[in-house]
């Protein structure tokens, strides 16, 4: 069976056992999200190549990178509140991921906000208005306060820049894509009852709506696109956009899986494809062909400097290649 037909007939039979994955304010199963998601194996660039003219010759698609292929879609916001905790659910004890209210991530938020508000003055001479929530976690995202927000870009060779800069010895990448069409969809569909939600499909409404309505209780169970007006240099460059999770629970896949109920879609929304880090130097040459590093997605010395690092290592990488020899994980102590 091909990867989509496998995927259409598991998130089918998952949508037809269950239409809720949650159980009052707690989460359940957060490690299923990998049900919902398509995979495929990418062993060189002419595969790589071949994927993008089959799949994504449309708009519509956003693109993540991971430097190890097994890495979650999580926030920094998730990251710092739920790594390594796990909590026995006693109602349905088959699943292990059930975190109680107090450690749920966007209950942190909101004080991490008002903190970098506070001080952010005396660092920057020209910081936001303070109702333009959306550029206020922006720029706490790019000074490394952890947000909701996850980054992403329109360009899969960005992405695919971003997982081999941070790929390990022996270990395979990942870039993620994502359908953003799909997702504005489903926010439409589960806010039809909600006065809140913007008719205009203008950015600007969309944007009010969500500097509005971010910390209300009462939102729906959607992840959106959410971009700031004022965008920086870098994230221009990047060609990036902002994923952001507008439920109160506070888990980017938990309401990802949300959003395949009742009704799944018919064709994968979700990939993730493998990279196999033994084509490293192959792909980093061609992404500099396309003027795709560290210097052009980081404007400045420290982009150029990054540019020089990964160079030096594909560079080790094409010599060890040669003489028939392995590079190893090693700690940097």
């Amino acid at each position: 069976m091909s990867v989509e037909g496998d995927w259409a007939e598991r998130v089918r039979r998952i949508a037809s056992e269950c239409d809720q994955r949650t159980v009052g304010h707690q989460l359940v199963e957060r490690l299923s999200f990998d049900l919902f998601i398509a995979v495929e194996e990418v062993a060189g660039w002419q595969e790589f190549q071949r994927v993008l003219t089959a799949r994504f010759t449309q708009r519509g698609w956003a693109f993540r990178g991971h430097g190890i292929a097994n890495w979650r879609l999580e926030t920094a916001l998730e990251r710092a509140c739920l790594e390594n905790v796990e909590f026995e659910n006693k109602e349905f004890p088959d699943s292990p991921s059930v975190v109680p209210m107090g450690v749920l991530p966007h209950t942190y938020e909101r004080d991490l906000l008002l903190a970098f508000q506070r001080r952010a003055h005396h660092y920057i001479s020209n910081p936001p208005n303070d109702e333009d929530v959306l550029d206020w976690l922006a720029l706490m995202q790019h000074h490394g306060v952890p947000t909701r927000l996850l980054d992403w870009t329109l360009s899969p060779y960005v992405a695919l820049y971003f997982a081999l800069e941070n790929s390990r010895p022996n270990a395979d990448c990942a870039v993620w894509a994502i359908n953003t069409d799909w997702l504005s969809e489903k926010a439409r569909q589960k806010s039809l009852h909600d006065p809140r939600f913007p008719t205009d499909p203008h950015e600007r409404a969309h944007n009010e709506y969500l500097n509005r309505n971010l910390y209300h209780p009462g939102n729906p169970n959607v992840v959106v696109v959410a971009n700031p007006i004022r965008m920086n240099e870098r994230v221009a460059a990047q060609q990036g956009v902002f994923l952001c999770d507008l439920s109160q629970v506070g888990t980017f896949t938990i309401t990802l899986q949300q959003m395949f109920m009742p009704i799944p879609p018919p064709s994968p929304v979700i990939w993730k494809f493998v990279i196999k880090t033994a084509e490293r130097v192959r792909f980093v040459r061609e992404l500099n062909r396309m003027n795709i590093n560290g210097a052009s997605l980081f404007p400045g010395l420290d982009g150029f400097a990054r540019s020089l690092k990964l160079n030096l290592q594909v560079d080790i990488d094409e010599r060890l290649q040669l003489h028939g020899l392995k590079k190893t994980n090693r700690s940097n102590g």
